[in-house]
Order: C-alpha cells, then sequence, then structure tokens
C-alpha cells in the first residue's frame, strides 16, 4: 500500500492508521494471551480512542476509526485556523531546548 506522501500524513489519514495499529497490537496481545484483560486502560491523545473505547468499552474498530477520522478532520481544520507546529525532541541537553523555546516564542 502507498499513496502521495502528503495524503498519508494528512492527520484525517493518519488518525485512523495509529488507531488501526494500536487495536492490532492489542488483538495480537490478546491472541497470544487469551488470559489477558485489562484491569484499568489509560491513554494520551490517539491512545485515548485505542485503550478506552476499544479495550474497555469493546466499540467497533469500524465505529471508533469513524471517530479517528472525524478528529483528525476537526484537527486539520483547527490547524488551518490557528497555525502552528510540533517537534520531537531527542537526546538533546536541556540548556539547548530552553534557549530553542525562547527563539521560538520570540519568534512571533
Amino acid at each position: 500500500m502507498g499513496g502521495p506522501e502528503a495524503e498519508l500524513n494528512d492527520t484525517v489519514n493518519t488518525q485512523p492508521a495509529l488507531l488501526t495499529h494500536s487495536v492490532a497490537v492489542l488483538q495480537l496481545l490478546q491472541a497470544m494471551l487469551s488470559e489477558l484483560k485489562p484491569a484499568f486502560v489509560a491513554g494520551h491523545s490517539m491512545g485515548q480512542l485505542s485503550a478506552s473505547l476499544v479495550a474497555a468499552v469493546d466499540i467497533t474498530l469500524r465505529a471508533c476509526s469513524q471517530l479517528a477520522r472525524r478528529r483528525g478532520e476537526m484537527m486539520k481544520k483547527a490547524g488551518r485556523l490557528s497555525p502552528g507546529g510540533m517537534a520531537a525532541v531527542l537526546g538533546s541537553v536541556y540548556a539547548t531546548l530552553e534557549r530553542l523555546c525562547i527563539e521560538a516564542s520570540n519568534a512571533r
């Protein structure tokens, strides 16, 4: 499977893809460990859908995927209305990170 990178990276498409990946991992673990039943769940961002809805409430993947896509549509719209950005920071020194945040804040 493939497609234009911009379309694949569009949040409208990545949200359901992340959900599907999380649910696939959950189902694989449950198939390997039939006694695996979550006592509690927690999730951050997209993890709240896979953890809270699919694992705990047992909502269907189809229904949850529709919710994830709608979430992506709303995030895309919000990004157009209030442009911004984000970055992953790996292996950086605190002082460097602090300097970059100050520079970014002053760039407005």
